[in-house]
């Protein structure tokens, strides 16, 4: 199954246990296939280097590893039609739809409020963990 996780979904899983340490090891795993783009890496990047999170360069870079072991990179158009109420997070919906993918997972309201863009439907973490068990 194709996804993109949002980066709230990347950091939350990969610091922390709860439902988004289950998408991620879902990731790990190969049971999910994560897309992401440039602007997502470097998002991911600069939320992992926020003070609060205390992480050294070499713990960065070990995170960063991490991301990149389990995404695969696509190559993303800018799409004026396709607009979030927050624009920082129409990176997120440009490589979802460049890369046809089924789900968009994300723990961000501006995002979930949407709930699908192009017939990809964008659900949090707790819900797709819930729909999947269902299958």
């Amino acid at each position: 199954m194709k996804v993109v996780i949002d980066t709230n979904v990347f950091v939350s899983g990969i610091l922390w246990n709860g439902n988004e340490s289950k998408i991620i090891d879902m990731c790990m795993g190969g049971i999910l296939e994560n897309h992401t783009s440039i602007g997502i890496l470097s998002e991911v990047e600069r939320v992992l280097s926020y003070r609060k999170f205390n992480l050294t360069n070499e713990e960065m870079d070990t995170l960063l590893k991490i991301y990149f072991s389990f995404s695969r990179l696509v190559s993303v158009k800018d799409r004026s039609d396709i607009k979030s109420r927050d624009p920082t997070d129409n990176k997120i919906l440009e490589c979802a739809i460049a890369s046809e993918v089924d789900y968009i997972i994300s723990g961000d309201q501006d995002l979930l409020v949407m709930k699908e863009v192009e017939q990809i439907r964008i659900i949090s973490s707790r819900d797709f963990l819930e729909m999947i068990s269902s299958i």
